[in-house]
């Protein structure tokens, strides 16, 4: 809800991942279909995904990583 109020005009989709245990390839496919998609129409040029990474049950740390272009760590 604070990206969204920060940052409105930047967030293209959201979706809410909590009721997968698990995520698999069938439930990331369309999403992966269609940033590349807009990547590829040129609509946009760097894709940036926002999450909360679970640490506890009580703690869970936001993460942010970018796709694309890809950032690659060194060695």
């Amino acid at each position: 809800d604070q990206l969204r109020r920060l940052y409105a005009d930047r967030i293209v989709d959201t979706m809410e991942l909590s009721a997968f245990k698990t995520l698999s390839l069938d439930a990331a496919q369309p999403i992966a279909d269609r940033i590349l998609a807009m990547f590829e129409a040129g609509e946009v040029d760097v894709v940036t995904l926002v999450y909360s990474r679970y640490k506890s049950v009580i703690s869970q740390v936001p993460t942010i990583k970018q796709l694309i272009p890809a950032e690659v760590q060194p060695g």
